[in-house]
């Protein structure tokens, strides 16, 4: 579902970073049956995933350069397609960051600018923390902008089978 409402707006690919049990993960979305649906997919494996989510970031920003972005973590689920659509296309016609918001709690996917992934990539791991890059600003060329949406999936945060269970009701 994620593949199909960003692919359309992607200007390269999808590039999904993982770290621990990338194999498994890689081999289990590349085999005969799940490959049609990921072909588009470039997976990026992070080495250093045990010093946590801004060194996947870090990765990733590596591998795809300088480009926008879209940041969508693993753990955020179930976003509506049309607001990915919303995120994305405020980003490209603003050249700004976009952080979504719902009733005005930040939330996910954020849409990340060229000069904001530089700034990621010259910040060391242990200091990184991407609401902190985005809080303070870049430069006056990578401001960040706060968009309401209608949508409180935003903020769905899963990491445990009951949280995940709660968002199947």
């Amino acid at each position: 579902r994620i593949r199909r409402g960003v692919l359309p707006y992607a200007r390269t690919r999808i590039y999904v970073v993982v770290g621990c049990h990338a194999d498994r993960i890689v081999n289990e979305h590349t085999s005969t049956r799940a490959h049609e649906r990921t072909k588009e997919i470039i997976w990026v494996v992070n080495k250093n995933w045990e010093s946590g989510r801004f060194s996947s970031i870090q990765c990733g920003v590596k591998k795809i350069g300088d480009a926008p972005i879209l940041l969508l973590p693993i753990d955020v689920v179930d976003v509506p397609v049309d607001i990915i659509q919303q995120i994305i296309n405020e980003g490209l016609s603003s050249q700004s960051n976009i952080v979504p918001t719902f009733e005005g709690k930040g939330g996910h996917p954020v849409f990340l600018c060229g000069e904001t992934l530089k700034t990621i990539l010259e910040t060391p791991v242990e200091e990184g923390r991407l609401n902190e890059i985005l809080r303070r600003g870049v430069t006056p060329y990578a401001p960040t902008r706060r968009v309401e949406v209608a949508s409180k999936n935003i903020l769905n945060n899963v990491n445990t089978w009951e949280e995940w269970e709660g968002i199947l009701k």
